[in-house]
């Protein structure tokens, strides 16, 4: 099922209904993703239709919706009756998410959950390894009296042992200190800029809004905002002002509207740097070195055992 269609999309997080959106569709082998628009290079989001639930529909009640500007670029243009629309959950979300898709006709929709039936992973019992008995390995070695007299096998073996171990040893040491060195790195070049922020307090006036999608449930706003540092100099920049969760772009463009003053800060090392709260900024930066050590940590974890086990 290769398919492409603009469609009436909904995202509905933590129990709250987002708005309905015009998004383009993109169906190809078990994987649907969704794009602003036809001409975006940018994949909004994606879904495995092997790893989500077709939730139930809801009877024959009504979903209004009025037609406004969204961020597709389009009208929303729903259909009335909501048994056209396919709620899908996905089965592995940390968060508690449902996507919401409008259909053309019921037929769509029941060609839509027989492909997605038909998607899911059967996982075939693996059949019964063969059990291959090897007598133990102590019956097939050379009494050491024999490999004492016979070119002295028993003590190349041992340095061969001892050099194996002490190549294991020198690696663990090695990989030891390049992770120090990345968590160390990473913490003065990529976090430590933002934690040690000199920041300064002034005003933004802001000229236009756009959001767009960051990574693992992080959004920004980006802001065109001018703005008078202390020395008096006005600057013009663009404020890329992040924030957590799929609402929190919502929140930000009714707080923070075009045409209006508001509170802003910016670093005094780097007067560019403009933002209105960095917390979210930190909490990304925190959460990608610690994601990226922490998984390398893991496998430190596991030459440490093989090392000294």
């Amino acid at each position: 099922m290769d398919e492409r269609h603009t469609l009436n999309v909904q995202i509905i997080e933590n129990g709250v209904d987002g708005r309905w959106d015009k998004k383009f569709i993109i169906i190809e082998g078990s994987e649907i993703r969704v794009k602003e628009n036809r001409d975006s290079l940018m994949i909004s989001f994606s879904i495995k239709l092997n790893h989500v639930e077709v939730l139930p529909n809801y009877g024959e009640s009504y979903v209004t919706v009025t037609s406004e500007e969204n961020s597709g670029g389009g009208d929303v243009e729903m259909q009335t009756k909501s048994n056209t629309v396919i709620r899908l959950k996905p089965l592995f979300s940390p968060t508690p998410i449902i996507y919401a898709f409008e259909l053309k006709s019921q037929t769509e929709y029941d060609r839509w959950v027989s492909f997605i039936q038909n998607s899911k992973i059967i996982q075939e019992p693996k059949e019964e390894e063969e059990i291959n008995y090897k007598s133990p390995s102590s019956y097939n070695e050379e009494p050491k009296s024999y490999n004492t007299h016979h070119g002295g096998k028993g003590w190349r073996h041992t340095l061969k042992k001892i050099a194996q171990k002490t190549g294991l040893v020198l690696g663990f040491l090695v990989y030891t200190v390049l992770l120090a060195a990345l968590f160390g790195a990473m913490w003065i070049y990529y976090v430590g800029p933002i934690v040690t922020i000199d920041e300064m307090e002034t005003t933004c006036y802001i000229n236009s809004s756009e959001w767009g999608y960051i990574t693992k449930g992080y959004y920004s706003v980006d802001f065109n905002v001018t703005y008078q540092i202390e020395s008096g100099e006005i600057l013009n920049n663009m404020m890329i002002q992040y924030c957590k969760g799929f609402l929190c772009t919502v929140g930000l463009d009714a707080q923070y509207q075009v045409s209006t003053n508001n509170t802003c800060y910016y670093d005094n090392k780097d007067t560019n740097y403009v933002y209105f709260f960095l917390y979210p900024m930190i909490d990304y930066r925190l959460t990608i070195t610690f994601g990226i050590c922490g998984s390398l940590f893991g496998v430190w974890i596991i030459f440490l055992i093989i090392v000294y086990v």
